[in-house]
């Protein structure tokens, strides 16, 4: 029987006979049902750019991104990062628990898919994060090809969660790309695990942008 990957305690499942007998069979939960009723999931009725509550088109961060832009980056999350997410990122994340990438993984890998990009591309991680924790949070979430249009201007980087708000907003470009074609005719999706301010995100859009492509839009396990 398998176990629950945060509680330890054995799930409970059972596949209906319909699907047994006709399929497809659904992919065992990495949860319990006590756990995956901790996650509230996002709704569509949000900020048009960060998808956060909101009573206007954009909100107000938005906002303040399209004056610094001229566009907004549409992005699509899953979760609400609360305090059920920030304990799942602490273990999956800060402590390197490769294990939890799959809880999420099929959800991400769906709302991507429906996006239909013809790029999938993940926010690098530094080479130091790549050599301490053995893999880049983010492209762990996805199940499907990759591609690594970025790189990181720096070996290693002072966290983002330790970082204040105006700390985090005024971080320069940590990016570079590492192609030089013309992305003009492409349709990209970015993938990161938390959207905060929003900064990550656009430094990597504002790349792709310029290299010809106006199609970028991002995902996100939870903002």
């Amino acid at each position: 029987m398998k176990k629950c990957l945060l509680c330890h305690q054995d799930i409970q499942y059972q596949v209906p006979l319909s699907q047994l007998l006709f399929g497809p069979v659904p992919k065992e939960p990495s949860l319990c049902p006590d756990c995956q009723k901790r996650f509230r999931p996002r709704t569509q009725n949000g900020c048009q750019g960060c998808g956060r509550p909101c009573d206007q088109g954009l909100c107000n961060d938005c906002q303040l991104w399209q004056n610094e832009y001229g566009w907004v980056l549409k992005n699509h999350s899953l979760y609400h990062y609360d305090r059920a997410m920030k304990d799942f990122m602490c273990q999956y994340k800060f402590m390197g628990d490769y294990r939890l990438h799959q809880v999420f993984q099929e959800g991400i890998t769906q709302k991507i898919q429906s996006l239909q990009p013809t790029l999938v591309v993940p926010i690098p991680a530094t080479p130091h994060t790549l050599m301490t924790r053995g893999f880049n949070q983010a492209a762990a979430l996805y199940n499907g090809p990759l591609c690594e249009l970025l790189g990181h201007l720096q070996a290693d980087k002072q966290p983002q969660s330790s970082k204040g708000r105006q700390a985090r907003l005024a971080t320069p470009q940590p990016f570079v790309l590492m192609c030089s074609a013309s992305l003009a005719s492409d349709r990209i999706v970015l993938l990161d695990d938390i959207y905060t301010t929003g900064r990550t995100l656009y430094h990597a859009a504002a790349l792709l942008r310029q290299a010809g492509c106006q199609d970028v839009q991002s995902v996100t396990l939870a903002s």
